[in-house]
């Protein structure tokens, strides 16, 4: 290594500091680090307080990388403001080791273009930006220097390297008190909104691919009618308030997942609406969920609810049916091949447009969230949702030929003929989901099988039948039977039962005609929470169900349903209140008189 000339050396000592600027802030600046300057001791050298300060800006910054390797996790609030003290004290100990060799008439020709390069990694969140941060900031470093060596004076603009710290410690503060999230005001989706745009290139409706494409890029309308609403804060429901251990733990996995932002202690919008938080509990799985209450608040006449501004005909949609299902299994036969996927999170793969984020507010334990991605809960997130199931359909069936798939929202099912190779549909939709990034929950993933549940149903195209599994008729049956030792119940319990008869009525299909009375009943209270009385006629239907249920073997026979009519069956019927009734099926008649125990109900 080549030592300096005698020239060189010469001018090393001869060299004296000189600068010259119009900075706004370092005037103010001064009078604080002439008052530093003079705490510190004069037995400390100049160049200790520049390593000192070097080394705290290090560890904070090192303590950041350790929990944000990527740039993009958000750190715990107070990881910010270390950063936030370290690099001010960075920048007070560096600014007064000048003013420091003058008062122990020592020299410090230390310098450190490391501050530049620290300041490019922690503001950098992406990776081609940051890059191109790192080499501006030691571009602009090099370019003052060759100034100084050109004119004998660094000179400094009204905006410089005082304002730039300032201006850095101001943003950690500020994630420091909002979270480093506030930053991220577009919509977020781990869709990949490229790849999909281009497999629905050849849709014939454009406007159907702008919506979807342009929704996952910004954020979708969730059809709120009027979004400028006077801030309201609703308090939280009970299920919640109880149990405070589970809702911390649900509202930290929804926020590391990315589906909502938070805490902050107070919100970065003008007016907003936190609506009620409750946890809702799956009544046999027991999983527990966070329930955005959205229809609060309730019977108000000052305020509407947010799904009370979403017009209902809009939102409206028709859902696949089992029978669907079933058809195709008869077009194709015995050993036709079932696989099924489900998509994780569903609705919370779609972002909300950042401009509505304020109506999807929430408060707990003095802090504030708010969802940037669809809800449930929401009138709207089903019928946006399903416009992504759509395209996956699409795709599947015109790109890569999966002809026989069905979705309800998030459940898919594909049928392929029993010559057919299943594994082929597995395989393919496996490889769209993967290439758009749609998550799979691989544990509901089935398939190619002759046998598998389906919108709670099992489907056996082996024996050509569908089943409700045991389990849910035991609940069912344990349902009934709890309704029917109460004179009145409410009629949200009313509606449950409703909600299990109907899922029965799947399979057992006369037993959509022993359900009216129940939803005659449930039209008589207003409120959920209002009880009604069990009438004669409903006790009857009930009786009639539970004793099906626990001597029915659970099986119903896949028919073709295009036999529907009495003309497709030869079958017609009539009968006399007081005399029988007869019939005529498949050219042969029938007739008889009522029974006794008949005449005598139909007396009474």
């Amino acid at each position: 290594m080549e030592s300096l000339t005698p020239t060189q050396l010469k001018k090393l000592k001869e060299h004296k500091y000189s600068a010259t600027g119009t900075s706004l802030v370092e005037p103010y600046m001064q009078i604080f680090w002439r008052w530093l300057v003079e705490q510190i001791p004069t037995t400390w050298a100049p160049n200790t307080l520049t390593v000192v300060g070097l080394i705290l800006n290090i560890a904070t910054s090192t303590l950041l990388f350790m929990y944000s390797p990527d740039g993009k996790s958000e750190a715990p609030r107070f990881v910010y403001l270390l950063c936030a003290i370290g690099l001010f004290l960075y920048q007070s100990l560096d600014a007064i080791d000048g003013k420091q060799a003058r008062r122990t008439n020592t020299s410090s020709p230390l310098v450190f273009v490391g501050l530049a390069t620290v300041v490019a990694l922690n503001m950098g969140k992406d990776l081609d930006w940051m890059m191109y941060e790192l080499f501006a900031a030691i571009f602009l470093f090099y370019m003052a220097h060759w100034q100084t060596y050109v004119t004998g004076t660094l000179r400094f603009g009204q905006f410089d390297v005082t304002e730039s710290q300032l201006m850095i410690i101001a943003v950690y503060l500020t994630n420091f008190i909002f979270g480093s999230t506030l930053w991220d005001l577009t919509a977020t989706t781990p869709i990949n909104v490229e790849v999909l745009q281009n497999k629905l290139r050849n849709h014939s409706d454009k406007s159907f691919v702008y919506y979807l494409c342009n929704g996952l890029k910004y954020g979708f309308d969730t059809k709120v009618s009027v979004t400028s609403l006077p801030t309201l804060e609703c308090r939280n429901n009970l299920s919640a308030r109880s149990q405070p251990n589970v809702v911390n733990e649900l509202l930290r996995k929804e926020c590391e997942n990315g589906f909502m932002y938070g805490p902050f202690e107070t919100l970065p919008f003008s007016s907003y609406r936190v609506s009620p938080l409750g946890v809702a509990e799956g009544k046999y799985s027991k999983k527990k969920r966070l329930i955005l209450d959205l229809s609060a608040p309730h019977q108000s006449d000052i305020h509407f609810s947010i799904n009370e501004l979403i017009d209902k005909d809009t939102c409206s949609m028709s859902y696949v049916k089992i029978d669907n299902a079933i058809d195709i299994i008869l077009k194709y036969g015995r050993h036709s091949w079932l696989c099924k996927y489900d998509i994780s999170n569903a609705f919370k793969n779609c972002p909300i447009l950042p401009s509505q984020w304020p109506l999807f507010c929430i408060k707990w334990e003095d802090k504030y969230y708010f969802y940037v991605r669809l809800t449930f809960g929401c009138r709207s997130s089903p019928i946006i949702f399903d416009t992504l199931s759509q395209a996956i359909c699409y795709i599947a069936t015109n790109n890569y030929k999966v002809n026989n798939i069905l979705h309800l929202l998030d459940d898919f099912l594909t049928i392929d003929p029993p010559h057919a190779e299943g594994e082929r549909s597995m395989a393919l939709m496996m490889m769209i989901f993967k290439r758009l990034n749609v998550p799979i929950a691989m544990h509901k993933t089935v398939g190619p099988v002759t046998c598998l549940e389906y919108l709670g149903i099992i489907l056996d195209s082996e024996k050509m039948e569908a089943r409700l599994p045991q389990e849910k008729v035991d609940r069912i049956c344990e349902f009934i039977s709890s309704i029917s030792v109460k004179s009145s119940c409410s009629k949200r319990e009313v509606l449950q039962l409703l909600g299990h008869l109907n899922f029965a009525s799947r399979v057992i299909l006369p037993g959509r005609s022993f359900v009216s009375y129940l939803i005659n009943l449930s039209t008589k209270a207003k409120e959920l929470h209002h009880f009604v009385r069990l009438n004669k006629e409903c006790r009857i239907d009930l009786e009639f169900w539970l004793r099906f249920l626990k001597n029915w073997n659970g099986i119903n026979m896949f028919y073709n349903s295009t036999y529907i009519s009495n003309y497709d069956m030869e079958l017609f019927t009539d009968a006399s209140s007081t005399i029988g009734f007869g019939g005529y099926f498949g050219g042969k008649w029938f007739y008889s008189s009522w029974p006794t125990e008949i005449k005598k109900h139909h007396k009474q």
